[in-house]
């Protein structure tokens, strides 16, 4: 045990052999300074200014033993001295020194010990005095210390936070703000009674700015049971007592209501107390290309693929990218984009694919999502449909074996199902930016204007405008290829033209055949890809990083096969328009035959079946589509035309003849079951057109969210509708006897009919 006297305290030599001394002490340091009270200001103040430089680890005594008992902190030692307001000289005194510890400890931050010392004064029944009284007390004795020492500010070392917790995962530079006291049991500043207000230690470890919307991130560290735990929060969730405990509280940071306002304001001054040293990354909240035209290369999961760097190059010795999610589950996407297994064997397992041309076409579509943006070309959608077969997910799984996990029952795995949120459907794409999006099974939806809704925000690779508090939300976009797959036709869940025409429909088995030996080929296929996969979509991100001079001639090859395409569409419009979709995948599979020397030959993907989608990007089409659910309903309910409802089958009574009653809801209009032209042979349905009600068809329309208005206009302009000429005036209707009445009526022609039911 060692006294230093008032004379002591300005032996500068012997405080310098004491610090080292106490600070090399295996066992915490007992410092008492109940005679303190009774000392001058000057005296007080060096005291005070020796235990602030302390560096050990301390237990203060404001009391002798055994009233005194140690704390950790000086200031909750000062307050646990018992107090009669009504002795106004051991008051002042009292209070004196708690200003005179605030400005010596906490110099700028005056209001955490002013709350400390205003909650006790209120226990001691002092009222009318707060922290602002406190912080003004507080600079006015400062002024005074000045003053004293000739007008030098009194200044404290800070205390890094690395000599108070040994393993804090911060460099050595980072030091505790002012106002503030850090150690294993947590934070004190804001606090009564000598209890943590936040009880863990918890820092900032580092700054990051969003590549993408400038916002700003940081990295908040803290320790809890076993050891440090991180997370990445938005630097507006810890400016805000309301934010933080949403971001933090369900990761276990102790958090809550009642202390979230200290802990904003403790991370607020720890950000400013090590605003230079932090170290600060750059992040993105998507993955794929990343920077203007991809010049900070591309994120392949948690992984950056970065462009090679030559001297004199502008990013040179740039820092990286990392991916930052907004959420758990943006973090459990960016993991499913990893290698296991060999790129040899994985090539060795997707050579058995060679004989199938639409599970090649699925291959390629994924590396397509690359080279979108450089080829200036829209998002589009390759769907597999039919009966239930092995193979359609299959394909899918071949896509996503590319890029990493094609497990679709692991959690983590690339392929996803229908059976999702509408904002999780959309958030998706948002997130696999520049990378192939794959969702299996349409029929998981639980409505289907939800696959309807999906594809048209996947295709038009932006989000949902959304407003903020502040003005208009900044909108999410991407560049994607989204994958479908399931019983029906994706295209039978929208009514959009224009959606519906960025829809590479591939119906039927991808493998042709249903039989044993598809399913070994099958079955074999998708055990390996279990095993080998997420090799060959990062080497193809490399070829194209590598190859960067020959980007504009990509683009250029990609402009030629567009207008090959649209030649070869011919008149068929609705093909024509796809032709910017069959390109991109074309010249994408040549570009990774080169990259990735693929176990077979190239040719063009599309070239083997291009009749099928042809003929699925016509079915594509609304006028279309919309013809074949009114055929539909009409052989359905046929019935209720007049010229096929079966007449009365009640007894006949003498002079009666059979008649035909009008259905119940009245006639849906007239289709005759034969009539009989020249040379045609007897019994052969030969009605020249099915004739509607207008009303009623238009009814029939809606029902299936069909604009009655539109979809009429397209069959004329088909000329899939008979007409009638009144004098120099072609009318689309013709007039027709229905039941007792004649009436006009909307008329289908029979060769239209036969041409969309081919």
């Amino acid at each position: 045990m060692q006294h230093l006297s008032p004379e002591d305290l300005q032996n500068h030599d012997l405080l310098d052999e004491v610090q080292c001394a106490c600070n090399k002490a295996q066992e915490p340091v007992l410092v008492s300074f109940a005679p303190l009270w009774d000392h001058p200001p000057e005296v007080r103040v060096g005291c005070l200014e020796f235990m602030a430089g302390l560096k050990c680890e301390c237990r203060f005594l404001a009391l002798r033993p055994p009233q005194g008992k140690a704390f950790r902190e000086v200031l909750q030692a000062m307050l646990s001295v018992p107090v009669d307001p009504s002795n106004l000289d051991q008051y002042e005194k009292w209070k004196s020194l708690t200003l005179e510890w605030a400005v010596v400890k906490h110099r700028t931050a005056l209001e955490a010990p002013g709350q400390q010392v205003v909650n006790r004064m209120k226990k001691l029944g002092v009222t009318g005095y707060n922290v602002r009284d406190f912080a003004r007390d507080a600079r006015e004795i400062k002024r005074d210390l000045e003053e004293y020492d000739g007008g030098e500010p009194a200044t404290m070392p800070a205390v890094p936070v690395r000599s108070l917790l040994a393993d804090a995962p911060v460099g050595e530079e980072i030091v505790v703000p002012d106002g503030w006291t850090l150690s294993d049991e947590g934070i004190v500043g804001g606090g009564d009674d000598g209890v943590a207000s936040i009880p863990a230690p918890i820092l900032i470890t580092e700054r990051h700015v969003d590549v993408n919307g400038g916002t700003q991130l940081v990295t908040v560290a803290w320790r809890r049971d076993e050891g440090w735990k991180t997370r990445v929060v938005d630097r507006a969730a810890i400016a805000s007592s309301r934010e933080i405990v949403d971001a933090l509280a369900p990761y276990g940071v102790p958090v809550t209501s009642n202390n979230a306002k200290s802990l904003v304001q403790y991370l607020a001054d720890f950000e400013t107390a090590n605003l230079e040293p932090l170290p600060v990354t750059r992040v993105s909240k998507q993955l794929g290309w990343q920077g203007d035209g991809g010049e900070l290369g591309f994120l392949w999961g948690t992984t950056l693929i970065a462009p090679k760097r030559e001297a004199g190059d502008d990013n040179e010795g740039k820092q990286g990218v990392r991916f930052c999610g907004a959420d758990e589950g943006d973090d459990q996407i960016a993991a499913g984009f990893h290698k296991k297994g060999s790129f040899k064997q994985w090539k060795k397992a997707i050579g058995k694919i060679n004989p199938f041309p639409k599970v090649k076409l699925a291959l390629y579509a994924s590396f397509a999502s690359v080279l979108l943006s450089i080829f200036k070309a829209r998002n589009f959608v390759v769907d597999f449909s039919g009966k239930t077969t092995a193979g359609k997910t299959t394909c899918l799984r071949i896509a996503a074996s590319a890029w990493g996990d094609p497990d679709d029952r692991n959690p983590a795995g690339l392929v996803k199902t229908w059976d999702a949120t509408a904002t999780f459907r959309e958030r998706l794409p948002a997130v696999l930016n520049h990378l192939p999006c794959l969702l299996d099974d349409t029929k998981l939806a639980q409505q289907p204007l939800e696959v309807a809704r999906t594809i048209y925000s996947a295709v038009q690779g932006q989000a949902r405008g959304r407003g903020s508090v502040r003005g208009m939300a900044r909108l999410a976009t991407w560049h994607t290829v989204l994958y479908t797959s399931g019983e029906q036709p994706a295209t039978s869940f929208t009514k959009d033209g224009g959606t519906r025409a960025r829809v590479v429909s591939l119906w039927g088995s991808p493998f042709k055949k249903v039989d044993a030996e598809t399913r070994t080929i099958v079955r074999h296929i998708n055990d390996q890809l279990k095993r080998h996969y997420g090799h060959a979509g990062p080497r193809m991100v490399r070829y194209v990083l590598d190859h960067r001079d020959q980007w504009n001639a990509w683009e250029e090859e990609y402009r030629q096969k567009v207008n090959e395409y649209e030649e070869r569409a011919g008149d068929n419009p609705f093909a024509g328009r796809m032709a910017t979709d069959f390109a991109a995948i074309a010249v994408a599979a040549r570009i990774a035959h080169e990259a990735l020397d693929l176990p077979w030959e190239f040719e063009d993907p599309i070239k083997p079946l291009w009749k099928q989608l042809a003929k699925e990007s016509h079915s594509a089409d609304q006028a279309t589509a919309a013809l074949r659910y009114v055929i539909d309903w009409a052989n359905s309910h046929q019935e209720e035309f007049f010229g096929r409802a079966k007449p009365s089958h009640k007894p006949l009574g003498k002079g009666e003849t059979r008649e035909v009653r009008q259905p119940h809801g009245g006639w849906a209009g007239r289709w005759d079951k034969n009539v009989l032209l020249p040379q045609q042979p007897k019994g052969q349905d030969n009605w020249p057109w099915i004739g509607f009600i207008p009303a009623k068809l238009h009814s029939i329309l809606r029902d299936d969210d069909f604009e009655p208005d539109s979809v009429l206009r397209m069959w004329r302009d088909e000329k899939w509708l008979a007409t009638t000429k009144e004098k120099s005036v072609t009318r689309h209707q013709v007039k027709a006897r229905v039941g007792e009445a004649t009436a006009w009526m909307i008329a289908i022609t029979r060769e239209a009919v036969e041409k969309a039911s081919r």
